[in-house]
């Protein structure tokens, strides 16, 4: 490479040759347990990437090493110090109902949830990264020991789902987006009936042939404007042009709703109960197959919010992840009671 001193190509080529056991060897490292199958975060964590001219430059993927350290040694070890480096002094952390602000505030936020599930743990099935932020899917399992959400301990083990978003600047977690699915944890210890399906884990990713296209073929207005529209007009024939006819679907709040049709009938029905139903794309996140979209729903009396992955083939949705503030949707539905 032309300017690179001779020494600094082999070590260059070596990292290269070698990015995902590095990238193995830090997860390990931070103790974090991993869902291999049908993840696709390995590139993400690639310290060095290829330019289009062909060369090649040092990508250090700050973000993602403080998004790791902050699930394997705080949320997983309990490490208030580590908490104290990597996460910021104003930290905002918006999760479903409340805005918690600030590095003790959030603190004793997590320490609650420690209280509520002593053994808890959060394992990583996907992670994507572009820019400042970092996306990751979760899975959470724990036993409920302690109080949570204004329910007092049952011993009953749970699995839990979530997406976070999480923005780092300077080496600290500066502000964080969480859609943790309070209400399927709430219908495991609580036995919560609703008139729908819910499921408590992803389920098995699509395996596409490795032929198919690794990036997207739209840009972001236009993946904004095509779920905005879907869902504000109901229209079904989007569905049918740009969602492939084996699409699948995860959506742990609607377990039912697993493939091409379901997803149309789906929103049919949200349409149907809620005429007025708004939905607004608040930001997009692209990072080579997946988009990551985080979205608000309002409507008279309704305001709840959610994140879902779609995975692209070329210009066709083959795959989407679900997790949204369903606690709160069904508490202004009026379908349980706030504790």
């Amino acid at each position: 490479m032309d300017g690179q001193a001779p020494e600094n190509q082999g070590i260059i080529s070596f990292l290269n040759q070698n990015r995902i056991v590095i990238a193995i060897v830090i997860l390990l490292l931070f103790g974090i347990t991993l869902s291999i199958a049908g993840a696709t975060f390995l590139p993400s964590l690639m310290l060095y990437s290829s330019e289009d001219d062909g060369s090649t430059e040092v990508q250090p993927l700050e973000q993602a090493d403080v998004v790791l350290r902050f699930f394997g040694e705080v949320l997983n070890q309990r490490n208030w110090e580590t908490a104290d480096q990597i996460i910021a002094p104003n930290i905002v952390h918006h999760d479903e109902g409340q805005d918690i602000n600030g590095l003790v505030e959030f603190n004793t936020f997590i320490t609650s949830l420690h209280d509520a599930f002593p053994d808890g743990a959060f394992s990583i099935d996907d992670i994507i990264v572009e820019g400042d932020k970092t996306v990751i899917r979760y899975t959470f399992q724990g036993t409920h020991e302690g109080e949570f959400s204004g329910v007092p301990p049952t011993e009953k083990d749970i699995t839990v789902t979530g997406i976070v978003i999480i923005d780092v600047a300077n080496g600290k977690i500066q502000e964080m987006w969480n859609t943790f699915d309070n209400l399927g944890a709430l219908a495991q210890i609580e036995g919560v009936e609703l008139p729908w399906v819910m499921a408590h884990n992803w389920g098995t990713a699509l395996e596409l042939n490795s032929n198919e296209a690794e990036t997207i073929g739209l840009s972001k207005s236009e993946i904004r404007n095509g779920f905005e529209t879907l869902w504000n007009t109901g229209n079904p024939s989007i569905v049918d042009n740009e969602y492939s006819p084996e699409f699948v679907n995860h959506d742990t709040t609607h377990a039912e709703v697993q493939d091409h049709e379901a997803y149309k009938f789906l929103i049919r029905n949200y349409r149907e109960a809620i005429p007025d139903l708004l939905i607004t794309v608040e930001d997009v996140l692209i990072e080579g197959d997946k988009a990551v979209l985080r979205w608000r729903a309002t409507a008279h009396n309704f305001d709840w919010g959610g994140i879902t992955i779609f995975r692209f083939s070329g210009d066709m949705i083959v795959e989407a992840w679900w997790s949204r503030e369903a606690l709160t949707l069904v508490q202004q539905a009026g379908l349980i009671q706030e504790n």
